[in-house]
């Protein structure tokens, strides 16, 4: 599974409250991101909230009088919060 950090203002604002987003896999489950984040930063996980982004539609211009329309697609993300002491270095700079 590919764990990628989700940055965001509201995703900076919690790592001071040790809860990192991570944009993860549709299919994933809590506890499979769990295991995956223990392996990857060595830490130790307490909890794994997750939500599904829906896709949005996006407009863009006019090519000949009409207007281009498409979607910007959506995405699975996971709040994981870690034990007090913990934290993910490459996260917090």
């Amino acid at each position: 599974m590919r764990l990628l950090p989700h940055v965001s203002e509201k995703a900076y604002d919690g790592t001071k409250r040790r809860t990192y987003a991570f944009r993860v896999p549709r299919g994933a489950e809590k506890l499979t991101i769990k295991r995956e984040v223990e392996s990857t930063y060595g830490v130790t996980v307490t909890g794994v909230r997750t939500l599904s982004q829906p896709s949005k539609s996006r407009r863009r211009g006019r090519r000949g009088g009409a207007t281009i329309t498409g979607e910007k697609s959506g995405f699975k993300k996971a709040y994981v919060t870690l034990k007090d002491g913990d934290s993910i270095k490459e996260l917090n700079s």
